[in-house]
This record gives C-alpha cells, sequence and structure tokens, in this order.
C-alpha cells in the first residue's frame, strides 16, 4: 500500500503508531511538507516499506537508529529509494548510510543533502568512508560551533560568546554546567558537572551569540560553555576532535554595597541665609544692650537708680532693729489686783 500525502503544507510530527500500524505499507511520501521534529524509526513493523521519502520537511535531530531494521528489510531484487534530503537532521553522518549501499540488501537511491550532518571531528570534510562510497548523495558537511571567549557572565544578564561557525538556526542554544572540583589520589583536582541549564540563544553573527545567563545559577563557581547550531551538536571532543579547547568561565561573588554618598555640602544660598540670620540677630542684642543701658542712665538722672531698692533695703532692716526700746510706763492693776504692763513699747 502506498500513503502519498505530499504538497498538502501538513505541519506537526509524524507519531510512531501510525508507522507501527502499518505493516503492508510499501510506499510512504510525506516530502514537501512542514512536518518536524524526529522521524519516526521503521524497522520490524514495516517490513514491506521499500520508499521512503521525507524529503523538504523540517525533521531534525540525530538520524542513525530509524534506518536500520529498515535498511535489514530491503532485498536486492527490489527496487528501494531512500530521500531526506532538504530537512534540519543534524548530528554525526549516520553509518548506516555506509551500509545501505554497500550491503547485499543496497538501496538503489539515496538522497541526504541540505541537511546539517556534522564534519567529521577535527577536520573540515566528510569522515574518510564517504568518499570510499561516493559523497555526492550528502551534499556539504557542516561545521560544529566553536566557542573560545566569554564575555559579561553575570546571573540574570545576556552573556556573549565569541568564536566561530555560529549559524542562524531556530535549534542555535546554549549549555551551561555548573562544576564541582573534587580531590583525587596525588593531589590531582576533577572537575565534575554538578548542574547544566539549556538555554535558547540569539545568533549575532558568525562570530558571536547572545546566551541569557540564568539567575538561578550561583556566583563564586565555574561554569563549562558551550554551543549547538543544530540538535545536541554542542562543541565538545566529540565534535571538534583535537581542537576542542574547554571554555570556562568563573562567576565572580558580588561586591559588598557601596557606602552611602556623603551629604552634600551647603549651598551658596544656605551659606548666604545663614550670615544673614546671624547678622540680624547680632544687631538686635546690639539694640537690646544699648536700650538697656539708656535705661539705667535715665533712671539714675530722675533719682531712681534702677537697683536703689535692693541697697537701701538692709539699711532701713538696720534703723528699725536700733529705734526701739523699752521705758517704764505706767502700772495698771485690774479690778481682780492683777499687774497688766510693766513697761511699753515705745519707738525712739
Amino acid at each position: 500500500e502506498d500513503f502519498v500525502v505530499s504538497r498538502n503544507r501538513l505541519s506537526g510530527e509524524v507519531p510512531q503508531s501510525v508507522v507501527d500500524g502499518w505493516q503492508s505499507l510499501y510506499r510512504l511520501d510525506v516530502s514537501f511538507n512542514d512536518f518536524r521534529g524526529r522521524i519516526p524509526t521503521f524497522g520490524e513493523q514495516t517490513p514491506r516499506l521499500r520508499f521512503l521519502l521525507l524529503d523538504h520537511n523540517r525533521f531534525s535531530g540525530d538520524f542513525e537508529a530509524q534506518l536500520v531494521g529498515f535498511a535489514e528489510n530491503q532485498v536486492s531484487t527490489s527496487g528501494s529509494s531512500v530521500n531526506l534530503g532538504h530537512n534540519d537532521l543534524s548530528g554525526p553522518l549516520p553509518q548506516v548510510f555506509q551500509n545501505i549501499l554497500t550491503n547485499a540488501h543496497s538501496i538503489s537511491e539515496l538522497h541526504a543533502e541540505e541537511n546539517h550532518f556534522l564534519c567529521d571531528a577535527g577536520s573540515t570534510d566528510w569522515p574518510a568512508w564517504a568518499f570510499r562510497i561516493g559523497s555526492s548523495p550528502f551534499g556539504m558537511c557542516t561545521m560544529p560551533p566553536m566557542p573560545n571567549a566569554v564575555i559579561n557572565a553575570r546571573p540574570g544578564d545576556l552573556m556573549s560568546v565569541i568564536g566561530a561557525h555560529f549559524a542562524a538556526s531556530d535549534e542555535l542554544k546554549c549549555k551551561i554546567s555548573m562544576l564541582r572540583q573534587s580531590s583525587l589520589e596525588g593531589g590531582e583536582v576533577e572537575a565534575e558537572i554538578e548542574e547544566e541549564v539549556v538555554v535558547a540563544a540569539s545568533f549575532v553573527n558568525e562570530s558571536a551569540v547572545l546566551c541569557p545567563f540564568p539567575e538561578t545559577m550561583p556566583a563564586g563557581r565555574q561554569y563549562l560553555v558551550a554551543i549547538a547550531n543544530y540538535g545536541n551538536d554542542y562543541s565538545g571532543p566529540e565534535t571538534l576532535g583535537s581542537g576542542y579547547a574547554p571554555l570556562f568561565t568563573q562567576i565572580p561573588l558580588s561586591p559588598p554595597p557601596p557606602s552611602p554618598p556623603p551629604p552634600p555640602p551647603p549651598s551658596d544660598d544656605s551659606v548666604n541665609v545663614v550670615l544673614v540670620v546671624g547678622v540680624v540677630v547680632a544687631v538686635v542684642v546690639a539694640a537690646l544692650a544699648v536700650a538697656g543701658v539708656l535705661y539705667m542712665a535715665l533712671r539714675e538722672r530722675s533719682g531712681k537708680p534702677l537697683f536703689a531698692p535692693f541697697l537701701d533695703a538692709p539699711n532701713e532692716v538696720a534703723r528699725n532693729k536700733s529705734s526701739t526700746a523699752m521705758i517704764p510706763g505706767e502700772i495698771k492693776i485690774d479690778e481682780r489686783g492683777t499687774e497688766l504692763q510693766d513697761s511699753i513699747s515705745v519707738p525712739l
């Protein structure tokens, strides 16, 4: 049976359950649509499948195991064809392609150009086995990203990653790994990955991308930074070979908060106000002092010194004490014969 839905502007993913439930499927043609995601696996559930046309879609991810069963089901007496061209497939060039094209169950036609299969690690071209069978079905290989510097790595900020071979891809992303160092025998130190966070990156140009550094990542730790243009093709020894150099960045601890600024110096206006107030107070005090002196002088001239009452009070008391004496007086006897008074006090 044939299932042909090409050129229908269909989108979404092709579920594995659809493929597994169709054992009599002979031709599957979903080309020239907008399908995306991983390609289903073709194996025991599709033993009669001979023509697999998935080209001109947006299928992505690694592609290897999906075709192993399909290749084993092919027979040399029946023509077969696989077209995976013009998708977003990534990862190393699948070794299954070699088996499909060289073993006894050979496939008569294979197309896988215009994808993002990686160049051989440490080189700028396909692995050697691809040239032995002919590399024309694969098109051009894709160089993996090669980051070499980090700028502005701070939690909550945009981190700039500088390097080469960055691509304007919908799958462009950064992987930030927090490291934990442990001591080994002999004094060696080994770094282990404690936590990984993957964030979407923004393409600037082929030499720079921007990655938001997660706020949850603590300061004072060391981090390993890797970039992937497509799928899981992160910069690393598997993709860059001997040319790989780990990209580390250290997040410093936050400095203590700055001291509060000193109070601003008084302005010219405030200084002028203080001077004016001081002059006015001095004038008022001087005027009150002059008025007090004049008042005392007038009292002196009029014979009423201001402090005379305080000076005369002791003399008056002394005079009163010395002008009083006891003199004999008349003695009167009342009707009961009691002496009333022996003397009287008469002021002198």
